[in-house]
């Protein structure tokens, strides 16, 4: 995006200089992942600036509920970025010829609903074009769900090894990581990869992040 020269909209050009003018007059900037702050580094000339990472929660692991269900979690909301369109109109009927039992959850929820959801489904799915730091991946870490992801993620480094990652603008290699997930050895696999121990960051400990750059 940045690299490629583009004719924005006066809307657009707006945002920009606003973004701009905050962080040139900020005294830090904050970043939750190393990733952000690499792809901000040259447009927004940051190399001078005070920049910090204060990464979001990781709460403890909780004991992953066991499920028969074959339904796939992708509640987000209806924005081109979080490409659900792709994935219901393109992915999903060549998923449900093969596995007409499987089912995929678009609805958005509120938290306690979604909460409710995740610890039920089978798995979690990200079809984002691009996600920084998507609490839905932590949250399927934190309750031992399989989850398939974009790569195009902050959290892609730290997580690598314990869910599907794949290009969610490839029609293709997204439906394949879904069949994969829908063949009991595929299953099995992505259940002892998400279940691997992570560092936990709770909220106290972020919030003591952000508490020290305030009162130095």
């Amino acid at each position: 995006f940045y690299t490629t020269k583009r004719n924005f909209s006066l809307h657009e050009k707006l945002l920009h200089i606003a973004t701009t003018m905050t962080v040139r007059f900020a005294d830090s900037v904050l970043f939750t992942v190393p990733w952000l702050k690499e792809i901000w580094m040259g447009p927004y000339s940051l190399h001078y600036k005070d920049l910090h990472i204060v990464p979001n929660p990781m709460l403890p692991q909780e004991p992953a509920v066991s499920t028969s269900s074959k339904v796939f979690l992708a509640a987000g909301r209806p924005m081109r970025i979080k490409n659900i369109a792709m994935l219901k109109d393109e992915v999903w009927p060549q998923i449900q010829r093969e596995h007409p039992n499987a089912i995929l959850d678009t609805e958005p929820k509120g938290h306690a609903e979604y909460q409710e959801a995740l610890r039920h489904a089978c798995a979690v799915i990200l079809p984002s074009l691009s996600d920084v730091s998507p609490n839905s991946i932590l949250e399927a870490i934190r309750y031992g769900k399989p989850f398939i992801c974009t790569q195009d993620t902050g959290l892609y480094d730290e997580y690598k090894e314990l869910g599907m990652f794949v290009d969610t603008k490839n029609t293709q290699e997204l439906t394949d990581a879904i069949r994969t997930m829908l063949t009991p050895e595929g299953y099995t696999e992505a259940c002892h990869r998400v279940q691997k121990p992570v560092a936990v960051r709770d909220a106290a400990s972020v919030a003591r992040g952000f508490r020290s750059l305030l009162v130095r």
